[in-house]
């Protein structure tokens, strides 16, 4: 049966609402990833790896096997993982040797301080707890709140582990980016303690079966 008169324009105007609520989203993301483009951009060692971890954790959480609601998650919280480092000095960011004891306090500061941004965004939904708590920790000894195994969000524990193959796979002032092989070492070395072991099994079993796929991962392709 056909809507008729008030039911109708009440069915319009819901319509239009729902419209504008999802532009206003869309509106919200463009900023917030802008922001986010500007906050990798301050360093040029940095420039463009939001997009990078974001890649990479998302192939790798398609090879474990998650749910769309979870790939989904990390496809948003990806590139503003890192938007509270825009609360940390540029000097701290860019130093090219080893932060002191309160420098480092400070970069550990960025998960909350991205936290605080985000938080009020219900659209959101999960994808802020992934950028709070990507920092964790398997071992309980990673910030900001020390959260330790399962405690820790899947999505949180993927990004960290996509994060650091970043940085490994990434030039810096202080070396040049390493091989596979080094990567792959490191990766295994610290599951466990750094990562979750399940994530780092994952990946090391598939890239065993086909070495050629790991710049797959990382980089922007389906695997």
């Amino acid at each position: 049966m056909e809507p008729i008169g008030e039911e109708k324009d009440g069915m319009h105007d819901a319509d239009n609402l729902k419209k504008l609520y999802k532009a206003q989203e869309h509106a919200s993301l463009e900023v917030l990833y802008s922001l986010a483009d500007a906050v990798d951009a301050r360093n040029a060692y940095t420039t463009g790896h939001s997009k990078q971890v974001t890649v990479c954790a998302t192939n790798i959480a398609r090879v474990m096997g998650l749910k769309k609601k979870e790939l989904d998650a990390i496809k948003l919280c990806g590139p503003l993982h890192d938007i509270g480092k825009i609360a940390v000095k540029e000097a701290i960011i860019g130093k090219p040797g080893k932060l002191s004891e309160d420098e480092f306090s400070q970069i550990k500061i960025h998960p909350l301080k991205g936290y605080r941004i985000i938080e009020g965004l219900d659209f959101l939904g999960e994808a802020r707890l992934l950028a709070l708590h990507h920092h964790e920790r398997f071992d309980g000894k990673g910030y900001p709140y020390g959260l330790k195994g399962e405690e820790i969000p899947l999505g949180a524990r993927i990004l960290a582990t996509a994060d650091a193959i970043d940085a490994m796979t990434s030039d810096r002032p202080y070396r040049k980016a390493l091989d596979i092989d080094m990567v792959l070492m490191e990766l295994d070395t610290c599951s466990g303690t750094q990562f979750d072991p399940k994530v780092v099994n994952t990946l090391l079993k598939r890239v065993e079966q086909k070495p050629e796929i790991f710049y797959g991962i990382i980089k922007p392709k389906d695997i």
